[in-house]
C-alpha cells in the first residue's frame, strides 16, 4: 500500500508543480513586458515575438515529468511483484525521483523568469530567406542558445534523480537473483540491495535527497557572473559556476558509488 501512495504522488505531484511554476514563469513574463516605455501595440508585437521561444523554454520543465512517468513504467515492467527488501529500496528510488524532479523544475523556473527578463533586450533574429552563409553570420547574434543551455543547467538534478534510481532498481534486482534476502552483501559479486544492506542505502538516499536542495543554487548562480553573456569568456564563467552548484548533489552521488562498491 505505502508503495503505491509513493507511486502515485511520483505521477500527480512533479506535474501538479511543474505546471503552477509555468503559469508563474508566464505570469512574470507578461509582466517583464508591461513595464516598458513604448506604445501598446508596440510592446503586444515584441511579446508576440519572444513568445515562441519563451515557450520552448517554460517545455522543458515538462521533461522532468516525463522522466517520472517513464520510471514508474520501469518499475511495473521491471519488479512487478516486489519483496520487503525491494519495495523498500524502490520508495528509496521514487523519492529521490521525485524530489530530483520537483526541485530541478523550481530551479529552472528560477532559470526561465531570468533569461525572461533578459531576452527583452536579445536582437530579433529572422533566418527566412537567408543564405546558409548569412544563417551562420545571424547565429553569431543569436543568444537563444546560450539562454537554453542556462535554463538546462538546473535539469540537472532530475537527470541525477533518474539516474540513481535506475541504479537503485537495477541494484534491488540483482539482490534477489543472487542471494535473495541474504544478509551478507559481500558475498554478491555485483553490487546489490538486499537487506544486509537497505538499512545504509536509505541512509544515503535521505542524503541525496537533501542535496537536491543546496544544488538548486544551479538556476541562481549564473546570475551572479557579471558581463555581457555575447563574450564567450562571461559565458564559460556562468557555465562553470552554475555547474558548481549542483556539487553537494555530485559528492552524494558519490557515497552512494562508494556505499554500493563496498
Amino acid at each position: 500500500m505505502s508503495m503505491l501512495v509513493f507511486t502515485l504522488a511520483l505521477a500527480i505531484i512533479p506535474l501538479l508543480v511543474t505546471a503552477i511554476m509555468s503559469l508563474l514563469a508566464y505570469a512574470e513574463y507578461n509582466d517583464v513586458y508591461s513595464f516598458m516605455d513604448r506604445g501598446f501595440e508596440e510592446i503586444l508585437e515584441i511579446r508576440k515575438k519572444k513568445r515562441p521561444r519563451f515557450l520552448i523554454l517554460i517545455s522543458l520543465m515538462f521533461i522532468n515529468v516525463v522522466y517520472c512517468l517513464v520510471f514508474i513504467v520501469l518499475i511495473f515492467a521491471m519488479v512487478p511483484s516486489p519483496d520487503n527488501v525491494q519495495e523498500r529500496a524502490i520508495i528509496i528510488a521514487i523519492a529521490l525521483m521525485g524530489s530530483g524532479a520537483i526541485l530541478s523544475t523550481i530551479a529552472m523556473k528560477w532559470a526561465i523568469t531570468r533569461v525572461a527578463r533578459e531576452m527583452v533586450h536579445d536582437p530579433d533574429i529572422d533566418y527566412k530567406g537567408k543564405t546558409r552563409k548569412q544563417i551562420n553570420e545571424l547565429r553569431k547574434e543569436d543568444l537563444f542558445g546560450r539562454r537554453l543551455i542556462e535554463v538546462v543547467m538546473p535539469h540537472t538534478l532530475a537527470v541525477y534523480g533518474m539516474f540513481i534510481a535506475v541504479m537503485i532498481l537495477t541494484f534491488c534486482m540483482a539482490g534477489t537473483a543472487e542471494g535473495g534476502n541474504g544478509t551478507d552483501p559481500e558475498s554478491l559479486e555485483e553490487p546489490t540491495i538486499n537487506a544486509g544492506n537497505i538499512d545504509d542505502v536509505e541512509v544515503v538516499g535521505l542524503l541525496i535527497a537533501f542535496s537536491y536542495i543546496p544544488s538548486m543554487m544551479t538556476g541562481i548562480i549564473p546570475k551572479w557572473v557579471k558581463g555581457d553573456i555575447r563574450s564567450g569568456s562571461v559565458f564559460a564563467r556562468k557555465l562553470i559556476f552554475g555547474m558548481l552548484g549542483s556539487l553537494p548533489t555530485v559528492i552524494s552521488f558519490s557515497i552512494f558509488i562508494a556505499e554500493m562498491s563496498s
